[in-house]
């Protein structure tokens, strides 16, 4: 949850039903290592628990931990159940694409990670461009099924920017 670290008490306080004891061990065990964002980690747990119910806050932490997590990302997305994996695309966009020997262009360019294939070359040459957490140099490079995991190729622009892809 994008809360700045002085509103976390604040809204704990307000919308959970933790005890004041439980909120202040949460806010004191985030205060030492705010950049953990361990108090709004909670609180996000909180909401989505209230609103979706506990399974749904497994999900939210998964698909979070592929996109801020110190984790082994592929192995997260080996885990992932078919519903994490609509999640996850729901979260982040991208594409289904029928074929094999798919070139990482054109991927790119049907993910919605760039807007030509000129500018998916720019990507590559700039080392910005991952598929599998693997980065890409070559853009003659081409995928497979055989390099589906989970069913599905994750791509990422820079450290921030993911899409799914779906090859069937």
């Amino acid at each position: 949850m994008n809360v700045e670290d002085a509103l976390v008490e604040r809204l704990l306080k307000v919308f959970s039903l933790k005890t004041l004891e439980e909120i202040d061990t949460i806010v004191a065990k985030h205060n030492e290592k705010p950049e953990l964002r361990y108090g709004q980690k909670e609180l996000a747990s909180w909401v989505v628990e209230v609103l979706f119910g506990k399974e749904a806050v497994l999900q939210a932490e998964k698909i979070s931990d592929i996109f801020f997590g110190e984790v082994q990302r592929l192995e997260l997305v080996k885990s992932l159940s078919p519903e994490d994996i609509k999640a996850l695309e729901k979260e982040v966009g991208g594409c289904e694409i029928a074929g094999d020997g798919l070139k990482i262009l054109d991927i790119c360019v049907q993910a919605g990670l760039a807007s030509s294939n000129g500018e998916a070359k720019k990507l590559i040459q700039s080392n910005s461009l991952y598929c599998n957490e693997e980065k890409i140099s070559d853009p003659q490079k081409t995928f497979s099924k055989a390099d589906l995991i989970n069913g599905i190729l994750l791509l990422r622009k820079g450290k921030k920017t993911f899409k799914v892809v779906k090859v069937w």
